[in-house]
């Protein structure tokens, strides 16, 4: 039902929260620090496996990792063996074969005939891969930090882009009228110290929605729920990155264009040529990018992560010069992703659309009232119901 693109604006956030922001990039850059260390403690337990595409994936018992905080669906890891991408190419042979796609936004998306489809950076809105509301569920088992940040992360997310989550704790994952799973998100802490486990410690998430029925010896439920694992005390900068992952969004530092802009030094990451490039290789074809490489970007690593002898770099600059990394706000690029592939509906029982006060346009500008009235008949009407949603049937919603 939604869809969206990239964003920043740590301007007002930060002038009102200056000191406390300060603090939490501070406790995220420790907390990856530690995130990679257990990495490399753990080097000669973790097991990768090379696709026939050459492509390196870190084996965790039935399920597949890569670049260290992403866990695969069968579908990827079928792409990835086949084509070494991650996701896969809309090839288009001529005008007849392509057809228009209508967009949540009101924006009709169609096909170039003339060339393969690129992707973007992340998750294209052709494929069900995105979300409308974003379900998710806090398990119990969460700590009282960790459910903080969660809630900070949320408010985040839908204050600055048009990304919208929906808090179906204690709902049913199941529809019994229609017969169908709901696809949802489970906030949770993996706790297992095997780097082979597929609960294992650390923060970590699928790229966009992944809405098969799970297997429990796999995936650890039997309904089409997926897990958003995070350390018992995150930072906020974390859980921001990681919802950034489950919205779709994949790491700047790995698009396919990359080596445009930065260098990996390759002898200050830890591990063999394999393991090295299961948490730092690059996908090449089948995205779109938006806008220049984004080094503020809150899905960027910086220039010391992963580092063998922490005073060397592992990432600079095209000229050798370091940077650190954003753990405190979207940037602007994270912005206008995200507000290209979705819409701020407002959870209701019934079945008509309604669309926030604030609605953010492709450029991070605010729709006019009038322009969002208009939208939001507009998407009504394409689904044969009154342009207005009635004054009714809106659901609580508390993160």
């Amino acid at each position: 039902m939604k869809s969206s693109r990239f964003y920043l604006l740590l301007s007002l956030c930060l002038l009102i929260s200056g000191c406390n922001t300060k603090n939490n990039q501070i406790q995220t850059l420790e907390e990856e620090q530690q995130d990679f260390q257990l990495l490399k403690d753990t080097l000669e337990e973790r097991i990768f496996t090379r696709l026939k595409s050459g492509v390196i994936l870190e084996n965790a018992g039935l399920n597949y990792f890569i670049e260290r905080d992403i866990i695969l669906s069968e579908r990827q890891i079928k792409t990835l063996s086949d084509n070494g991408e991650m996701e896969e190419p809309i090839f288009t042979e001529d005008a007849q074969n392509t057809k228009p796609i209508m967009l949540s936004s009101g924006k009709t998306w169609q096909a170039d005939p003339k060339k393969t489809i690129a992707r973007n950076v992340g998750v294209h809105p052709q494929e069900n891969r995105g979300w409308a509301m974003i379900r998710y569920v806090l398990n119990p088992g969460l700590s009282p930090q960790a459910r903080v940040q969660i809630s900070e992360a949320i408010r985040h997310w839908e204050s600055n882009t048009n990304t919208r989550l929906d808090n179906a704790t204690g709902q049913p994952t199941f529809d019994s009228q229609y017969r169908f799973f709901y696809p949802y998100i489970e906030f949770f802490h993996g706790t297992s110290d095997d780097p082979r486990a597929w609960n294992r410690r650390g923060n970590w998430s699928y790229v966009g929605r992944y809405d098969i029925i799970k297997n429990m010896n796999q995936h650890g439920r039997t309904d089409a729920g997926q897990w958003l694992s995070l350390v018992t005390s995150p930072g906020l900068g974390t859980v921001i990155h990681e919802i950034g992952h489950a919205i779709g969004l994949y790491h700047e530092h790995t698009r396919p264009d990359r080596d445009n802009f930065i260098n990996i030094n390759w002898a200050n990451i830890a591990g063999t040529e394999e393991q090295k490039q299961a948490d730092f290789g690059n996908t090449r074809r089948n995205y779109t990018t938006i806008g220049a490489f984004d080094f503020n970007s809150i899905m960027m690593y910086d220039s010391f992560a992963a580092a063998i002898n922490p005073s060397i770099p592992t990432i600079t600059r095209k000229d050798g010069s370091t940077f650190g990394s954003n753990r405190f706000a979207l940037s602007n690029l994270d912005r206008i992703w995200a507000n290209n592939f979705y819409l701020p509906y407002i959870a209701r029982s019934d079945v008509y659309v309604e669309l926030a006060t604030t609605v953010y346009k492709t450029d991070n500008t605010i729709m006019s009232e009038q322009e969002r009235l208009q939208l939001q008949a507009q998407i009504n009407r394409s689904r044969g119901l009154n342009p207005i949603p009635p004054n009714c049937c809106r659901l609580p919603n508390n993160h």
